[in-house]
């Protein structure tokens, strides 16, 4: 889900001022911000002031607050990322699998801001999310093929992420946490049991 930010979001064409990656600089710590904040409470002059630029140069690039958003939750996850380069080569069982990559991905400094800042925002920014459901969907789904029952699948997947986002947030933002001080494979451990649940246990008169 990497993103051209002069292409994707249509960026004004011309002589860019700064240097060659002020954009990724930009997006970098507004990240942060966003994820820290809030996007109601974050504003393109703080973020100016954290990446160390003007704040028109934020315009320039992106335009708008909400294309700069866009761009700091677009998860920065390509097919070389060595999360999702473990997963697809593992042989463990999908459940097992997809509680360390999820959790892989919050250890990883830049995705890991992109993912608090989408969480942070779910309520205010659905688009966010649903991109990183559809991330989600895309790598899931195959995975679980001949593993997980297809009956309400999607609702399936919404409680998993949603049981996994409220670990890693406890574990970001409470560092003095039980949760905090765990390796990646130990809250893996705790909590592929109840993913492996959420996957495969029978939904009775659950929506389809």
């Amino acid at each position: 889900m990497t993103t051209n930010t002069q292409v994707d979001l249509g960026v004004r064409r011309g002589r860019r001022p700064g240097s060659a990656n002020t954009a990724d600089v930009i997006v970098f710590h507004a990240r942060a911000q966003f994820a820290r904040r809030g996007y109601a409470d974050t504003s393109l002059r703080t973020i100016a002031e954290a990446a160390g630029v003007d704040h028109t140069l934020i315009t320039y690039f992106f335009g708008s607050k909400r294309r700069l958003y866009a761009a700091a939750t677009d998860l920065p996850i390509g097919p070389d990322h060595p999360a999702l380069r473990a997963f697809l080569a593992s042989a463990d069982p999908a459940p097992r699998r997809l509680t360390r990559l999820f959790f892989a991905l919050w250890s990883d400094a830049a995705t890991a801001e992109a993912l608090s800042a989408i969480i942070v925002e779910a309520a205010f920014q659905p688009d966010a999310v649903r991109a990183f459901g559809q991330f989600m969907c895309d790598y899931v789904t195959p995975a679980l093929a001949g593993t997980a029952p297809t009956e309400a699948l999607p609702l399936r997947l919404a409680h998993m992420r949603g049981y996994l986002a409220s670990i890693a947030l406890q574990r970001r933002f409470d560092p003095d946490g039980a949760l905090a001080g765990l390796t990646v494979e130990e809250v893996v451990d705790l909590a592929e049991p109840v993913v492996r649940h959420i996957l495969t246990a029978p939904m009775d008169g659950a929506a389809r």
